[in-house]
């Protein structure tokens, strides 16, 4: 009597089970998704803009401090914070997201083999599908690349040209999206001087690419962002 208690609610739930399976899995399943979106957009920070370098440098936290240190003095150095164009969400308070690559171009692993220094073959092929998915995706509007990867990506007309960002081709540009660092004023500035000189600074061209009920680049944020690139090219130095 005691054993045919105990079993009938084991019973009840396996033939639950039996029954209602897949529909009980598809609503575990999109519960869970649903709680870890709805945790990522209440953690996810509201950035005015996003920023990326993919190159062979290595930045560490001290650089990269000094480099978004470097832009929020620049996009602050023209307007009072509340009235800066770059100030995105409007909060009197500019927010940096940046993201970095370390990526080895082929002719410079080839060097780094010779001379025997440390090349992880499988670790830069990672980093190369990572920057592929990322420039695609378009997030990162404000971009610091290596040559080789700037030359790879530009055909795909995915950057936007001086006429629309700035208005007009600066002296020294590279072509007509962009320009290396060392021709600008940028690179004395902290972080930026830690960068290689023939980094190719150039602008995203907008995505639109959906991100749950949006897109990546809304176009408050990307006029943002835009300003914010050109703030960065007519930078003429302190003093």
């Amino acid at each position: 009597m005691q054993d045919d208690q105990l079993s009938a609610p084991k019973k009840a739930l396996e033939n639950f089970w039996y029954h209602y399976k897949w529909p009980t899995l598809v609503v575990v399943f999109v519960a869970i998704f649903l709680i870890i979106a709805i945790g990522q957009m209440v953690d996810r920070t509201d950035y005015d803009a996003h920023m990326m370098y993919a190159g062979a440098a290595y930045l560490d936290g001290p650089t990269v401090e000094a480099l978004i240190e470097s832009v929020n003095m620049i996009s602050g150095a023209k307007t009072a914070v509340n009235d800066n164009p770059a100030d995105a969400n409007g909060d009197g308070v500019f927010s940096l997201d940046f993201n970095k690559l370390v990526y080895v171009s082929q002719e410079k692993s080839e060097e780094y083999i010779k001379q025997g220094l440390y090349y992880n073959a499988v670790e830069n092929s990672n980093v190369k599908r990572q920057f592929d998915t990322l420039i695609v995706v378009g997030e990162y509007v404000i971009l610091l690349l290596d040559p080789s990867l700037y030359e790879e990506t530009v055909s795909l007309d995915i950057y936007a040209p001086w006429e629309e960002t700035i208005g007009y081709r600066p002296d020294g540009a590279y072509d007509d999206y962009g320009i290396q660092l060392s021709e600008l004023p940028l690179y004395a500035t902290g972080g930026f001087c830690k960068l290689p000189g023939d980094t190719v600074l150039c602008c995203r061209a907008k995505s639109y690419i959906s991100n749950f009920n949006k897109n990546i680049q809304e176009d408050s944020l990307y006029q943002a962002e835009r300003a914010l690139f050109k703030q960065l090219i007519t930078y003429a130095g302190e003093g």
